[in-house]
This record gives structure tokens, sequence and C-alpha cells, in this order.
């Protein structure tokens, strides 16, 4: 089953499930596995309604992060030099952060969902292989928006998931990479006090969507 959390109460280790709490507009998380002829695979993105800048600010690093991740993920290196590679990004970039990055930036996968002696952290030396397949699953969490109105968007959490595999030379390739996860896909405005303004503006656009303004029957 998916794992989507949501209302300032959030656990972005693989380990968690969804509760049953309605879901709240603001920042949500969603995690989608899945089996094809016995081999697991796992996406996970991370939905932000009505963002604040500095939420946008937090999910374009985390992108970044990521991209780090990715570039350190090449046969022949270790499996701590990722997140190693991960936390000076994040150093350089941004170092008041380094207490909300996940422990790990995710664990081998393959027949069974988790290979335990195979985990992303600092720690574990083993090396890379090419055919190595990986959750890659980052996260920023226990974040703060002080700006928040109600006590539920106080605290949000932001969250990437893929499945990479290690290639021969280079880069991991990222084989979840069509579940799009750019800002202008995740992130959306649906502000009820702005519904009015919205229809005399004519509607506007969200990524790849674009929003109309109301038309009653019989007006062209």
């Amino acid at each position: 089953a998916p794992i989507i959390q949501s209302g300032g109460k959030f656990n972005l280790k693989a380990s968690a499930f969804s509760n049953e709490e309605k879901l709240h507009f603001g920042t949500i998380t969603c995690s989608l596995g899945a089996r094809y002829k016995s081999y697991c695979s796992n996406v996970g993105r991370t939905y932000v309604i009505n963002p604040t800048k500095e939420q946008e600010k937090h999910y374009k690093l985390l992108l970044e992060l990521q991209t780090e991740a990715i570039n350190a993920l090449r046969a022949d290196a270790t499996a701590s030099s990722v997140m190693v590679a991960v936390q000076n990004r994040l150093r350089s970039k941004a170092p008041h952060l380094l207490g909300n990055l996940t422990k790990n930036c995710g664990f081998g996968t393959g027949l069974e969902f988790r290979e335990s002696a195979l985990q992303l952290n600092t720690k574990c030396e083993k090396r890379l292989r090419p055919g190595m397949a990986f959750n890659l699953a980052l996260g920023l969490e226990n974040l703060e928006q002080k700006s928040a109105k109600s006590a539920r968007d106080k605290t949000y959490a932001l969250f990437i998931a893929d499945t990479v595999l290690v290639s021969e030379s280079g880069p991991a390739e990222v084989l979840s990479e069509k579940a799009p996860k750019a800002w202008a896909d995740v992130s959306y405005q649906l502000d009820d006090d702005d519904d009015d303004a919205g229809a005399e503006a004519g509607g506007g656009r969200r990524g790849n969507v674009e929003i109309l303004s109301q038309r009653t029957r019989g007006k062209s």
C-alpha cells in the first residue's frame, strides 16, 4: 500500500505507514512500491500546497542533494561515499540544515525490498558494482514554517525517492525518472481566498496544467 503522510506528522523511514487521519492540505509525502518479475522498486515524491518561498528553496536544495547522490553512485565507489557526498554538498549550501537531513540516503533493493547489509549511510564500506539497484531516498525532516497559520503546517518534511541502477561507468541510471519531481510539477496554489481573484484574472497555470476561468453555459 502507498505511504501517504501530511499534517505535520512525518516519518521518512522505509518502515513508515499511513495513519488514519484525513489528508491535510499543506505538505504531503507519498511513497509507492511495486514488484515486477519478483524485483522491487520504489518511488517517493512530496507535494506542496500553497508553498512559501522558503519551502521552494528547501525543495530545490533537496533536488540538488539527490543529484549529488546520483553522481556519487558509481561502480567501485563505497556505499558510504554517497552519503558523505550528500552531507558535504549540504554543508557547503546550508549547514544549518545538516540536523534535518535523513540519517541515510537509501539502501540496496532487489528480490528483497530492503537489503539491510547495503545501506547508503556513512558506515557501509561495501563497494558498488554495476547492476546493483538502490532505493535512493533523501529527505529533510522537522523543518519549521514560522509563518504557518495552522498548527498542522508548522512542521513539515520534504522527501524524494527513486529507484536507481549502478552503471558500468558514469552516474547511476534513474529508472523511475518518468515520475515528475520538478518544483513546477509538485507545487500547487489552492488558496480559497484567491478563488475570486483567480477568476477575475482569467485563471492561471501550474506546471503543465492550465487552470481556466469558470465559463457559464451560453457564454463564448
